[in-house]
């Protein structure tokens, strides 16, 4: 997994490392949210508690919250079948698809 992650910071370079890094939602309110969201945590993150996740779900009206579990922060790389049944059982739940 930390070879993936080297692989992909070389791949995508310096300057959008720092880009990423210095992003801000500050100035986009979680409370103007108005569209159907899942917010999807892990239960195992160790750079984002789990009270964020419920938090911001709490902060957009009618979100949902699903927590997947043996993963890290890197959900999409560690569980990535788990996560697009997850996403795709969501969207199919909201008539999205």
């Amino acid at each position: 997994l930390i070879a993936q992650i080297q692989q992909m910071g070389g791949r995508l370079g310096y300057d959008a490392f720092v880009t990423q890094s210095k992003l801000s939602r500050a100035d986009i309110p979680a409370q103007t949210i108005r569209c159907p969201t899942l917010v999807i945590a892990s239960m195992n993150d160790k750079l984002r508690a789990q009270e964020e996740a419920e938090e911001l779900t709490r902060a957009i009206t009618g979100a949902s919250l699903q927590y997947l579990n043996d993963s890290g922060h890197m959900i999409p790389l560690e569980q990535p079948q788990e996560l697009s049944t997850l996403l795709i059982d969501w969207l199919k739940s909201e008539k999205i698809i």
